[in-house]
């Protein structure tokens, strides 16, 4: 009797379908890979220019402007800056000759009245005698003050003094009359000053006197002057006012110069006060006038 073997039975799972996303992650792969294929076919293709019909034209350089109007602009351009130019020339001219005119005069008065300068003095000549303001009126005075041992301003400053009253002589005669007061009283005797005064104009009056009598006429005139660092008592020199004072015939204040002024600029302003002065008496001896000017003396 055959013994029956146990039957064996396999169990074979269902195959499912497949799900939703499966599907679409089945079409993404083909899709990349038909995409991977196909470039790799075209990058094995022989590369070919594109036709000259699909060429792009090259672009035109732009075209000049004519030449007349590069002329044009470049003249326009031209006289625009010699315009310029000439102006920033005349602006740099007239400010050099105002520099120049206002460094010539080195003291400027004030237009606002005249300064009271002058009064009553009394120095010493060149002989000794005694010489007051009054023995100085009838005439113009040119006064300059200084000392004898100045190495250089003071000798500069009385010969264009010099040089000034020949040119008024020549012109209205001896109407104007020079003179040297000494800052020095130590020093400038009346010898002394008179040597000194030899060698300058032969009309030069000199004067000097004491240390009063000095500070007194410094003082009405407003004349500063110091002395500087002495070596011993006769090795000094003297700072003052480089200041030539014109008087008039009566003694009243009429103007000043300073030391930057040239010889023709001082006998021309001096010119000018003189012929003002005898243009008013003339007016005066004439009736034509009643009024009585103290600044013409």
């Amino acid at each position: 009797m055959r013994r029956r073997l146990p039957a064996i039975v396999l169990s074979i799972p269902a195959r499912r379908p497949p799900s939703r996303c499966a599907l679409v992650h089945r079409r993404s792969a083909s899709s990349a890979s038909s995409s991977l294929l196909a470039s790799s076919r075209v990058r094995h293709n022989v590369w070919q220019p594109p036709s000259k019909e699909l060429r792009k034209p090259d672009p035109e350089p732009p075209e000049h402007p004519p030449l007349k109007e590069d002329v044009m602009f470049t003249w326009k351009g031209a006289l625009f800056l010699s315009a310029v130019t000439a102006g920033g020339v005349a602006i740099f001219l007239f400010e050099r000759q105002r520099v120049m005119t206002r460094r010539r005069v080195q003291v400027e008065e004030s237009k606002i009245g005249k300064p009271k300068l002058g009064g009553p003095w009394t120095l010493y000549d060149r002989e000794g005698r005694i010489v007051s303001d009054s023995d100085l009126r009838g005439k113009y005075q040119l006064i300059y003050f200084g000392f004898t041992f100045c190495p250089d301003i003071c000798p500069q400053e009385l010969e264009k003094q010099a040089a000034v009253i020949e040119k008024l002589d020549a012109k209205f005669g001896e109407v104007v009359q020079p003179v040297y007061v000494s800052v020095d009283p130590g020093r400038d005797t009346c010898a002394q000053v008179d040597a000194y005064c030899r060698e300058f104009h032969p009309r030069l009056i000199g004067l000097t006197g004491t240390p009063a009598q000095i500070k007194n006429i410094s003082k009405a005139f407003r004349v500063y002057y110091n002395e500087g660092i002495r070596t011993d008592e006769e090795d000094y020199l003297v700072d003052h006012s480089i200041i030539q004072y014109l008087m008039g015939k009566g003694g009243k204040f009429k103007e000043f110069f300073g030391k930057n002024l040239t010889v023709q600029e001082m006998a021309d302003k001096i010119s000018d006060i003189i012929k003002s002065d005898q243009d008013r008496e003339r007016r005066k001896r004439k009736g034509r006038t009643q009024e009585i000017d103290d600044d013409d003396d």
